[in-house]
């Protein structure tokens, strides 16, 4: 996957083609959220368009921050617009797109200390978010839903990797998930990229995670 995929940096908001919306109070908001973000996804898009061996381009961003349930949904009209003209680009280049969902965060509550340091609350299974979780993110899951329904994109939800039994996982043999509140360790990422295997090329043997 790291041959042939780009993955475009969380922080970056990977919208284009809105610079001239008439949603100006939406589209201001962004750029107060993603300072130079429309500069730097052009030169990105004009990259990709002149480097042939990139065939798959994967696209992962904090979802949440872009529609959640107080967002107004001209902002999310906005958003879905945005993703839409990348996808429409990137696909017109001859590039394949994949967008991936969101992974559960882990919360340790208000302490950030305690945030921060996942050896002394690897006990603590009850601090994954599962209801919440789902509850919060479905605006998310409407929006990656409405993008796969364009054609234009594949989407892999990356969450169900993360839960068996009923619960959500912070741990898997005795090797945790997480390394904070809500990035994966270097084990959690070899068990996303699994799941992302998995879900694109089921025929393949997953070795991602040995």
């Amino acid at each position: 996957m790291h041959k042939s995929g780009l993955f475009f940096r969380a922080r970056l908001c990977p919208l284009s083609g809105i610079s001239n919306s008439s949603e100006s109070g939406a589209l201001a908001q962004l750029r107060l959220m993603y300072p130079h973000w429309e500069h730097n996804m052009n030169l990105i898009l004009d990259w990709l368009e002149h480097t042939p061996h990139i065939r798959t381009v994967f696209i992962h961003n904090r979802w949440i921050e872009l529609v959640n349930d107080q967002r107004d949904e001209q902002m999310k009209q906005l958003v879905f617009q945005g993703l839409y003209n990348t996808c429409k680009r990137i696909r017109q280049s001859g590039r394949q797109v994949v967008l991936l969902g969101p992974v559960p965060e882990w919360t340790f509550g208000p302490c950030k200390l305690m945030r921060r340091n996942a050896l002394l609350n690897s006990n603590r299974s009850d601090r994954l978010l599962g209801g919440d979780f789902n509850t919060r993110q479905r605006p998310v899951f409407t929006m990656l839903e409405h993008m796969a329904e364009t054609g234009l994109c594949r989407v892999v939800l990356l969450h169900e990797a993360f839960h068996k039994n009923g619960q959500w996982m912070e741990q898997e043999g005795g090797h945790l998930l997480y390394c904070d509140d809500n990035h994966l360790s270097p084990y959690g990422s070899r068990k996303m990229v699994a799941s992302v295997i998995d879900r694109l090329f089921p025929e393949w043997e997953n070795t991602a995670s040995n």
